[in-house]
C-alpha cells in the first residue's frame, strides 16, 4: 500500500469529526434503566438517508434465524445501533448496522478470500484466537447489497470511560488509572499483534464500574497495521502525534504509544494535555499537583516528541509506575 493510498481523500468520514457510529454509544447504554432505553430510542436523530428507514436487521433471513433485535438505541446518517439477544441461548449482543459507501475500502485477510469492508476485516482480525478480554469479540456479521452489520459481545454492566472519570472530579486516582491503563496497553498490543492499528482510545473504551474491566469496542476508525508511513489520521485529532501535525506523516506504532500517553494524562489530570496543534508540537505538559514522579515520568516517555524514543508496550508495562501502584493498592 502506497502513501497515496493512505491519503485523507480516500477515507471520507474517517476522522474524529465523522458521522461514523461509535460502539461506545451502544454499549454504554446497556446498563441504564428501561425508561432511559426508551428515551434513547424515541429521541434518536432521524437519518438523513431514506434507505436507513427501509432496512431492519430482522429482514435478513440468516440474522433473523439467530438473533432478535431488542432495542433501537441510535439512528444516524450512516448506520443504526441496536441491542439484541442470541435466540439459542439468550446471550446479550450489540448490533451495528452500517450503510455501504462506494468509496469504502475493501481488503482481504488471511484465510479469507472474499474482499471485506475494512471495519469488518479489522474486527475479524482481532477476534481471532487467542482472544484478548480487553477487546470486543465479533460474534457474527452479515451483509446485503447496501448494508453490513456486526454482531458483537455486549459487556454488562458498563459505561463510557469518560463518564466513569466524571464520577470522581473528572479524573482517576493513580491506582485506578494504573488498572485501566494496563488493560488499554494490552488491548493496543493485541491489536498490533493481529495487524490492526488503533490510535483512537478516548471514544472507544468502556469500563465495568464494578470490576474496572476495560474493553476496546469499536474499529470504525482503525487501519491495517503496516511498516509504511501513514498520511491520514483516522481518529480524534487531540490524540494525533506531533510528527503528523508537522509533516502529515507518521509511523503506526509510535503513534499508538503517543495516544497511550495522551490518554494516561487525561485520566489522571482530568483534561487533555494539548488544546491545539501548536501545543502538540511544543509538547509542554501541564501536570496537576500531587501526581507521583513515576506517573509523570511514564507520561513524558510516551509523549516524547521523537517517535523513535517512545517506549514499547513491554517497557510501558514494566515501568516503575505500574510496579509501584500494584504494591501500594489492594484494589
Amino acid at each position: 500500500m502506497t502513501e497515496d493510498d493512505r491519503g485523507a481523500e480516500d477515507h471520507p468520514g474517517r476522522t474524529g469529526d465523522s458521522d461514523v457510529m461509535q460502539w461506545d454509544e451502544i454499549f454504554s447504554k446497556t446498563s441504564v434503566s428501561a425508561d432511559d432505553m426508551e428515551h434513547a430510542s424515541s429521541s434518536a436523530p432521524e437519518p438523513q438517508d431514506g434507505h436507513l428507514q427501509e432496512f431492519h436487521p430482522s429482514q435478513h433471513y440468516e440474522f433473523d434465524a439467530r438473533y432478535a433485535v431488542v432495542e433501537l438505541l441510535a439512528k444516524e446518517r450512516y448506520g443504526t445501533l441496536y441491542t439484541g439477544v442470541h435466540k439459542a441461548d439468550g446471550k446479550k449482543v450489540g448490533i451495528k448496522c452500517v450503510m455501504k459507501n462506494p468509496t469504502d475500502e475493501l481488503i482481504t485477510i488471511p484465510e479469507q478470500m472474499k474482499m471485506l469492508p475494512l471495519e469488518v476485516a479489522l474486527i475479524k482480525l482481532v477476534s481471532k484466537p487467542p482472544l484478548c478480554k480487553n477487546v470486543v469479540e465479533l460474534l457474527d456479521w452479515f451483509e446485503t447489497s447496501t448494508f453490513f452489520f456486526l454482531v458483537v459481545e455486549r459487556p454488562n454492566p458498563c459505561m463510557d470511560l469518560r463518564d466513569f472519570c466524571k464520577l470522581d472530579n473528572g479524573r482517576l486516582a493513580e491506582p485506578v488509572a494504573q488498572k485501566v491503563m494496563q488493560q488499554v496497553v494490552r488491548a493496543a498490543c493485541h491489536c498490533c499483534e493481529h495487524g490492526v492499528l488503533h490510535c483512537d482510545f478516548e471514544q472507544n473504551l468502556l469500563i465495568n464500574p464494578d470490576t474496572l474491566e476495560v474493553k476496546l469496542v469499536d474499529f470504525g476508525c482503525a487501519e491495517v497495521m503496516t511498516d509504511e508511513l501513514y498520511t491520514d489520521f483516522p481518529g480524534n485529532l487531540a490524540f494525533s502525534p506531533p510528527e503528523w501535525v508537522q509533516y502529515r506523516k507518521y509511523f503506526g506504532f509510535p503513534a499508538i504509544i503517543w495516544g497511550v500517553g495522551v490518554l494516561l494524562f487525561e485520566l489522571v489530570c482530568g483534561e487533555l494535555p494539548f488544546c491545539n496543534e501548536k501545543e502538540i508540537v511544543e509538547g509542554l505538559l501541564p501536570f496537576i499537583p500531587g501526581l507521583s514522579d513515576e506517573c509523570c515520568n511514564l507520561i513524558q516517555q510516551c509523549l516524547n516528541k521523537d517517535p523513535e524514543c517512545r517506549p514499547t508496550f513491554k517497557e510501558i508495562l514494566d515501568h516503575k509506575w505500574f510496579k509501584k501502584s500494584l504494591e501500594d493498592t489492594a484494589m
